[in-house]
C-alpha cells in the first residue's frame, strides 16, 4: 500500500496545480478500499483456517475414537455415538423384530421382472417414457438408524432408503395416479401436528372426557397386496 501511495503522488505532481487536490481524494479513497478488502479478505482466510482445523480435528477425534456423529429422532439436536454400539443397537432392533436373513441377495431378480412388467404396460406408460421408471443400477434399500435419546437405553428408530430400490420410480408414479384417480379425504389421518390440534380443539370436551396418549414401539405396516389390488 505504501508503495502505491508514493507512486500515485508522484503521478499525481505531473498534473496541473488545480486538478491535484481533487485527484488525490480520489486515490486516497481507492486505497481505503483497497485496504479494508485486503484486511477482510486475511480475516476470512484466517477464519477458514481455523474453522477447517476445528473440523479436521473433529474428524480426528471421530476415527481414533471409532464414533460417528448422528441426527437424534426428535428434534435439532446430534448425538455422537460409538460405531459399535450403532451396530450392536440396530441388531438389537431386528433381533426384537423377529427378521429373517436371506441367503441371497434377489434384488436382480426382482429387477428382471420388474423391467418384464414395464414393457408390457402398455395403456399406462408410453413406450418412449419406459426408461424413465426403470433404476438401471438398482440396489437393496440400506436401513440406519437414528438414536431416541429421549428413551430408556436409547433404542434406535429405523430409516430406510427406498431411492435406489428396483421399484422406487414405478412406485412414485402409482402413487401419482392413484392421487389422481382416487382421491382421499384425510378422514382418519392428520397432515401435520398443526392439524391435529386444530381436531382436538374441534371435540367437545365434558368431565368425562379421557385423554389417552399412545406410544407404539415400532409400526411395521403389513398391507394386503391382493385385497388393495381388488380394492383399486
Amino acid at each position: 500500500m505504501k508503495e502505491l501511495a508514493l507512486e500515485a503522488e508522484t503521478a499525481v505532481s505531473y498534473l496541473q496545480a488545480t486538478e491535484q487536490d481533487y485527484i488525490r481524494a480520489l486515490i486516497a479513497h481507492s486505497i481505503e478500499q483497497l485496504y479494508k478488502q485486503n484486511n477482510n479478505k486475511n480475516y476470512h482466510n484466517h477464519r477458514t483456517q481455523m474453522e477447517m482445523h476445528t473440523i479436521n480435528s473433529i474428524k480426528n477425534k471421530l476415527q481414533e475414537n471409532k464414533a460417528t456423529i448422528l441426527k437424534a429422532d426428535k428434534g435439532n439436536t446430534i448425538a455422537i455415538w460409538y460405531t459399535d454400539e450403532q451396530i450392536a443397537k440396530t441388531r438389537e432392533f431386528i433381533r426384537n423384530n423377529h427378521f429373517s436373513p436371506i441367503p441371497n441377495d434377489p434384488t436382480y431378480t426382482f429387477q428382471k421382472e420388474i423391467r418384464k412388467i414395464v414393457s408390457l404396460c402398455n395403456h399406462t406408460i408410453r413406450k418412449e417414457d419406459k426408461w424413465k421408471y426403470i433404476n438401471l443400477n438398482p440396489t437393496a434399500p440400506i436401513l440406519r438408524g437414528l438414536p431416541k435419546i429421549h428413551k430408556n437405553n436409547t433404542p434406535i428408530r429405523p430409516i430406510i432408503n427406498w431411492q435406489n430400490a428396483p421399484t422406487h420410480k414405478l412406485a412414485q408414479l402409482l402413487s401419482r395416479l392413484i392421487e389422481m384417480h382416487i382421491p382421499l379425504p384425510y378422514t382418519f389421518n392428520v397432515k401435520n401436528s398443526i392439524h391435529l390440534m386444530e381436531d382436538l380443539e374441534s371435540i367437545p370436551i365434558s368431565q368425562s372426557t379421557k385423554f389417552a396418549s399412545l406410544d407404539v414401539t415400532n409400526m411395521n405396516s403389513n398391507v394386503p397386496t391382493k385385497e388393495v389390488i381388488n380394492i383399486l
